[in-house]
């Protein structure tokens, strides 16, 4: 037989028990809390024989004794249910016989404490009617037999079980929920089985169990226990009434309060303080509900549940000498109270350090319970028979076993405790929160609560009685002095405070209204309603009001406390707090109050305190209640829901900047704005701790564009300063966004537009393509912001290419000083023409399609996305346009999913749309989180910051090693994953010694940044020995277990002047000149004069390190003539090559560089005896050939280091500024010397690679 959820066939759960079971089960969806029926027959049929244990337990009863009335008839009845109780109970904890917590005599301690509580104190002045003692002995078994049979119908959630489900059901979800609030002790579970404990993964789960099914069934509701009697058999009339499930439910779940809260005042007034049975008839009697809820407070309490003692319990389950189960129990059943004079005593014999520990710490609360009790005993006269009871209890017969030696069972035992007054300076200190302006946060984060507090249960009562309050929710903020001390007030007109709250809640660090009994039951009734009122308490930890002494000596806080019912206000209360720690007095001022608190913080003298004006207008951007902040002449005012709009200081450290135009959307919770932008949770700045997906970006600036507001089931975890959001909220942010967008797209006149777009798209690409998005589907075609939008799309380069679109972004922007520098380089051809395609009809396009007229059939291709830019030439690049080699490459997709906001997946797929990448999509991750190890493994040096990797050649060893040690890989895994992106791991069959780290120093010298091919120079090997204070023997061993060769000059022992000449860059360092070819003229002459020799000198110390010289070098070389020699005409390498012939392009280029005429350079290299043939060079002609050859561009054509063919962005760039043909540009630059393709086959070419 099991007891659990299943599907119904149409996607949804229900309860059901499997196997031959009769009965149903109920399922109350108003609660989540279930019972189960799980008789073997449909109505048991149970002598109510006194030989049945729970029958006896009921005749049997001290509570009979205190009944002067006849009660016979009465205690048959009840003894009759106790048997049918009791039925259900077996049939139940059949069901969850493996729960090795379930406490089955726990109703029978819960009577017999009964019994000794009115026998020991109450004997003399208690009275029972009849129903009050059948109530009292029937109350025990009626709690535990729901219990267990709740815990039957719930087991189905699989306890022990503690990792999630692909597909859990309600139930089970709810469970994986609560048990994700204790993951050291889920981690702890989880332990492999080791040799010096026990693993604990079924007693923790149960344990987890138990406690989840106790916040559930703290949202008991009548009809719950209406059911469970109703399977009982409880027919008759006066039973009915006395078992009456409204007033049963009340006693049940007073029974779960906290001492404070059971005992409060207010909430004991408020109760009946009788209750009729067979009213108006001769047997008319009466229930005392509330004093009857008190004695089987303290009976249950003197029972002790075990579950109910303190997780010491089962933090000792699963380690070395953990707590025995069968022995705790043993411990508990067997314990006694013992009399003394000062109270009852705690009597236990105890088999291991935490069980002493936990009864120890479980008298304290007995403790507290029996004060609390006779606190509202002597204040109220309904109580008063109570005032007999004991005011205090002790635990100081709970001790260790005895063995049979005589000796205890432990000894030496010690406990890790933390030291109060240094842990209470962490948590009210700047070590831990780094800002002092947490504590005016904290302030205006409680006022923010009580106030949702006070609307919510607002809201509750209208819809309970029709009748609005008019109540409009206020927080105040106030700072100045008073009798010469300066103080801070945050006064709010929320919930209040009472008694309870002011001693159980806000003096007590890491307790939370929420974890409240009474506030659950209250939020309950809240989702019993249609809609449910929803409530999201922001109060996170418990412990922000030890903040408040980050700025306070001392703090004074007045409140009152709004009734439950919207009735007279409880009364005004006032406790003065002179620090975390100290003993305080709570004064009733006013016998009623105005509901509300007032914290007012006394500051310190040490240091000046922060402003509260200046704080909040820093932190708080959007507030749910008027907020009002004063401080001298200081003032503002936040109306509710409306952006907080501000632009922040150049000086300042994390303050809100959302400012100019504004667009709020969503109910406020999201806000369009002109400059700036945030992210808040609760209306306060924080900042993302995930900086991916809508919130990844090139240089991690701020989130720009928008203000979104996260708040209530959306608010996610913070950190304890609460300055960071812990969580990762990038989806919920833009699953807010993406509806947002349209409500930005249809204001008038839009904020969207193609630089305001750019802008967002610099410092939030995926939020920048969101909007796009929404323009290409919603907006209109012919709107005048974005023309052509579902064509073009938007790409922010369009500003500067040549055509008509770009002329009319420059006309129109107003940010346009901020995209005034265009991308370095060309483009590549293909994303030119798609630009230029895009934008059609414009000269370019013509242009180009008098070449090819086919271009003109193009009629549609991709819309353009603002992060393709990234894609393009991203700025962690300079804002250079990438050539196709590093586009195509694995560490650039990575590189570029980790700031635009994609995944790896869609963003390989995007650029295989966009043409520039050959890779596969399947081998990239769908995962939005970047992945850092897989993003360093394929970038230089095993750095994400390092450019990426080429595949054009295998993995150089340096890598490897690299990787192997900074990123944790094994080998075996770094190439595995290495070939999955396609590189060449064939270097690794070179490796034949066993790395170590210190290798890696060694291989990433940039003397051995060469492939294996390449062989290395003993005159390296020197120079390594000397820098790394290693032998040259040594370095030479470990180079060659790495597959290195080497070059076998040890004939020539160069010094350190001849190293110097032998190095391209006369720094002394490899690479060496080659010995093959002729040394470069300019080498000759920089060096020459940079070390200060003659020419003569240089060629002979050459010669003698086995380099050729040029046959005729002259004696001197002017610093004009360098230049001239240089490719670059910069006076550095590269040099020109002494066996080509120089081109007309380096001639018009020293022209405009050195303002030498062609002739007079072409006559200098001539003496310098290179090749120069005769050139056409007209002067008037110099000024078009510079524009034709890229001088004074950075298009780098006239450069012979260039690595691509002129650009055909070059070409229609130069033809469009001379107004010629590009037939006629490509003929110029031919004459030119530079080559360049066929200009027909450029264009189709590039066609054929246009995204689509």
């Amino acid at each position: 037989m099991e007891a659990g959820l299943v599907g119904n066939g149409e996607g949804n759960t229900s309860n059901s028990v499997s196997s031959s079971v009769g009965g149903n089960v109920n399922q109350h969806r108003d609660t989540h809390i279930h019972t189960l029926n799980i008789f073997g027959v449909q109505n048991p049929q149970v002598s109510s024989s006194i030989d049945h244990p729970w029958a006896q337990l009921v005749e049997k009863s001290q509570a009979w004794h205190h009944v002067d009335d006849e009660y016979a008839e009465t205690l048959r009845s009840a003894a009759a249910i106790a048997a049918k109780l009791a039925a259900i109970r077996d049939t139940a904890e059949a069901v969850v016989s493996a729960d090795p917590w379930i406490d089955r005599t726990f109703a029978e301690r819960v009577s017999k404490r009964m019994g000794w509580a009115l026998k020991k104190w109450l004997a003399k002045d208690l009275r029972l009617s009849a129903a009050e003692a059948a109530l009292l002995t029937l109350v025990p078994l009626v709690q535990h037999t729901l219990w267990v049979a709740t815990a039957a119908s719930l087991s189905s959630v699989e306890p022990t079980t503690l990792t999630g489900h692909k597909t859990p059901s309600e139930s089970r979800a709810e469970f994986e929920a609560f048990v994700s609030g204790f993951p050291r002790l889920v981690g702890r579970a989880e332990l492999p089985q080791l040799p010096d404990r026990t693993s604990a993964r079924v007693e923790i789960g149960w344990w987890l169990f138990h406690h989840w099914l106790a916040k559930r069934m703290a949202l008991l509701q009548p009809h719950m226990i209406g059911d469970l009697l109703a399977e009982a058999g409880v027919h008759d009339d006066r039973m009915r009434q006395i078992l009456d499930p409204a007033s049963l439910c009340e006693i049940l779940v007073g029974l779960r309060l906290e001492p404070s809260a059971l005992c409060d005042k207010t909430r004991l007034y408020k109760l009946k303080t009788k209750r009729p049975v067979d009213g108006g008839t001769s047997d008319e009697e009466y229930i005392r509900g509330p004093l009857l809820t008190l004695v089987l407070s303290i009976a249950q309490a003197a029972a002790i549940k075990i579950t109910d003692l303190s997780d010491t319990v089962v933090w000792h389950l699963g380690i070395p000498s953990s707590v025995n189960l069968r022995q705790l129990h043993e411990s508990v059943t067997q314990a006694t109270w013992e009399e003394r004079a000062d109270g009852p005593v705690l009597a236990a014999t105890c088999h291991h350090e935490a069980i002493v520990v936990a009864l120890r710490e479980y008298a304290t609360r007995i403790d507290a319970l029996l004060h609390a009790v006779r606190r509202a005993a002597e204040d109220l006269p309904a109580l008063g028979v109570l005032r007999s009871l004991p005011s205090r209890a002790s635990a100081d017969g709970v001790a260790p076993a005895v063995s049979a030696d005589g000796k205890p069972v432990f000894d030496n035992w010690s406990q890790f405790r933390l030291d109060e007054q240094r842990v209470r300076e962490l948590l009210m200190g700047e070590q831990l929160y780094h800002n002092r302006d947490l504590a005016i946060r904290e302030l205006y984060q409680n006022a923010l609560d009580a106030c949702r507090y006070r609307e919510a249960r607002d809201k509750y009562l209208q819809r309970k009685t029709g009748r609005a309050s008019g109540w409009i929710g206020n927080i105040e903020f106030n700072q100045d002095t008073e009798h010469g001390r300066a103080y801070l007030e945050c006064a709010d007109n929320g919930i209040g405070m009472g008694h309870a709250e002011l001693t159980g809640v806000f003096a007590q660090a890491g307790m939370r209204f929420a974890d409240l009994t009474e506030f659950q039951l209250e939020q309950a009734n809240w989702n019993s309603v249609d809609p449910p009122i929803e409530f999201y308490p922001n109060s996170r930890f418990g412990i922000g009001v030890l903040s408040y002494f980050m700025l306070a000596d001392e703090i004074t806080v007045t409140t009152c406390r709004m009734d439950s019912e919207g009735g007279t206000p409880g009364p005004e209360l006032q406790a003065t707090i002179s620090g975390p720690g100290h003993l305080f007095h709570i004064k009733k001022i006013a016998e009623h109050g105005t509901p509300g608190t007032q914290v007012r913080l006394y500051l310190q003298d040490t240091t000046k305190p922060p402003s509260c004006v200046r704080v909040l207008d820093r932190l708080l951007g959007i507030a749910d209640f008027t907020t009002t902040a004063r401080h001298g002449d200081d003032h503002l005012e936040w109306e509710p829901g409306v952006l907080h709009s501000r632009e922040s200081q150049h000086w300042e450290k994390g303050g809100l900047n959302a400012h100019g135009t504004l667009i709020p959307a969503i109910d406020g919770q999201v806000v369009w704005c002109e400059r700036g932008g945030a992210l808040l949770v609760d209306g306060l700045l924080v900042k993302p701790s995930h900086e991916h997906g809508i919130f990844a970006s090139a240089d991690f600036g701020e989130f720009n564009g928008v203000v979104v507001n996260l708040t209530g089931r959306r608010a996610p975890r913070l950190s304890v300063d609460r300055t960071e959001v812990l969580d990762d909220v990038s989806t919920t942010v833009e699953r807010l966004l993406i509806p947002a967008t349209r409500e930005l797209i249809e204001t008038e006149p839009p904020l969207a537009d193609f630089d305001w777009i750019s802008k967002v798209g610099h410092n939030s690409p995926r939020l920048a393509d969101l909007i796009t998005e929404s323009i290409l589907k919603n907006a209109k075609p012919e709107h005048e912001q974005w023309p052509n939008a579902q064509q073009s799309g938007h790409f922010s380069e369009d500003a500067h290419f040549d055509t008509e679109f770009a002329s009319h972004v420059r006309h129109k922007s107003k940010l346009w000083p901020r995209f005034e520098k265009p991308a370095g380089g060309s483009p590549p051809d293909h994303i030119f023409l798609w630009r230029v395609v895009a934008h059609r009809p414009n000269q370019a396009w013509k242009l180009l399609k008098n070449e090819v007229s086919d271009l003109s059939k193009v009629y549609s291709t991709l819309p353009a996305l603002p992060s393709d830019l990234t894609l393009l030439c991203p700025e962690q690049i300079d804002g250079y346009w990438l050539l196709d080699t590093k586009l195509d490459t694995p560490g650039h997709i990575l590189n570029t999913a980790a700031i635009s906001g994609r995944s790896p997946y869609e963003t390989a797929c995007r650029a295989r749309q966009l043409g520039v990448s050959s890779q596969h999509a399947e081998v990239f991750s769908k995962k939005y989180t970047p992945d850092s190890t897989e993003i360093a493994l394929v970038n230089e040096n095993a750095e994400r910051s390092q450019q990426p990797l080429t595949r054009q050649y295998p993995i150089p060893v340096r890598h490897m090693v690299s990787a192997h040690f900074k990123l944790g890989l094994s080998f075996d895994d770094l190439l595995q994953r290495m070939s999955r992106y396609g590189f060449d791991t064939s270097i690794s069959e070179k490796i034949t010694c066993t790395p170590t780290p210190a290798d890696t120093q060694l291989l990433n010298r940039r003397e051995l940044k060469i492939s294996t091919e390449e062989r290395v120079s003993r005159w390296t090997l020197k120079l390594l020995s000397a820098d790394l204070n290693l032998s040259e023997s040594e370095i030479e061993r470990k180079l060659t277990g790495y597959g290195f060769q080497f070059i076998d000059d040890s004939d020539i022992d160069p010094d350190s002047l001849d190293l110097r000449l032998l190095s391209p860059t006369l720094d002394g360092r490899p690479p060496w000149l080659a010995a093959n070819t002729v040394v470069p003229l300019g080498h000759i002459a920089k060096a020459a004069r940079r070390l200060d020799l003659t020419t003569e000198s240089v060629c002979e110390r050459l010669t003698a390190l086995g380099r050729q010289t040029p046959n005729s070098v002259p004696d001197s070389i002017s610093y004009t003539n360098v230049k001239l020699l240089s490719v670059d005409l910069d006076g550095t390498r590269p040099w020109l090559a002494p066996d080509e012939a120089v081109t007309p392009t380096h001639l018009v280029a020293a022209w405009r560089e050195l303002l030498l005429p062609p002739d007079v350079a072409a006559k200098e290299l001539s003496l310098l005896e290179f090749d120069v043939p005769h050139y056409d060079l007209p002067e008037r002609d110099l000024p078009t050939d510079c524009i034709l050859l890229g001088i004074d561009t950075d298009t780098g054509i006239v450069s012979k280091a260039s690595e691509r063919n002129v650009p055909l962005h070059h070409l229609v760039t130069c033809a469009l500024k001379l107004s010629w043909t590009l037939s006629a540009v490509v003929d110029r630059l031919r004459q030119l010397g530079v080559d360049v393709p066929d200009i027909k086959t450029t264009i189709r070419n590039a066609m054929e690679r246009l995204p689509h």
